[in-house]
């Protein structure tokens, strides 16, 4: 939501309703000020970091260890295909087998502090002083999320298809082995369920048609 109500105040707002509701951004002119955005942007994140340890990595600490709270540093520390446990095992503080200790959460604060740094820059440079960098960066966003939500269902289902696919092999494979045709429907559950299915609809098709008669 950032980069859209980014987008909406700066751009799509009239500035009559700007003056009135946000007249910081009348203020601020056509471009910002970097030294000013990044040391209030600093300030808010340092503010949220210690606020975050406080109630969460120490005041948490013990259900996080057991598995009972989920974080996002326990998430990515923990991810073995992860570009952040990867980077951590490069510099020595521990691979994702050895589970979370102080020096892999401070470095993880580190690295999330630098993406902060990194990512604030475009804001500054592009984004704020252009409105049609800024528009395709919002559009990339979109995008990406919408492939990255429809690759996951796909996945996912796709996997549920293949273990179906699978099952009816093994069914077909016992079938084979065991000579036991007469025995072809009950002996999966796949094809128990759909013929289930088809009984019933044969019954609701014939009580229909005693009804009609």
């Amino acid at each position: 939501y950032p980069p859209l109500t980014l987008f909406t105040l700066r751009w799509l707002l009239p500035v009559e309703l700007q003056r009135e509701n946000y007249p910081a951004i009348t203020k601020i002119g056509p471009s910002l000020h970097t030294a000013s955005a990044v040391f209030y942007t600093v300030v808010f994140y340092l503010i949220w970091q210690l606020l975050y340890y406080a109630f969460i990595v120490y005041g948490r600490r013990e259900k996080v260890a057991r598995g009972l709270r989920a974080t996002s540093y326990t998430w990515l520390l923990a991810d073995k295909d992860g570009f952040v446990a990867r980077l951590i095992e490069k510099f020595g503080f521990g691979s994702p087998d050895d589970g979370i200790n102080l020096y892999k959460v401070v470095f993880y604060f580190f690295l999330q502090f630098g993406y902060m740094l990194i990512s604030i820059l475009p804001v500054c440079f592009w984004y704020y002083r252009n409105m049609y960098i800024n528009g395709i960066f919002l559009c990339s966003i979109f995008a990406v999320s919408v492939y990255n939500g429809a690759s996951f269902y796909i996945d996912v289902f796709s996997r549920r298809y293949l273990k179906s696919l699978e099952l009816l092999h093994d069914c077909d494979e016992n079938e084979v082995n065991d000579g036991a045709t007469r025995h072809s429907i009950t002996c999966c559950p796949l094809r128990k369920a759909s013929q289930t299915s088809a009984n019933c609809s044969v019954n609701a098709d014939a009580s229909s048609d005693k009804k009609s008669s």
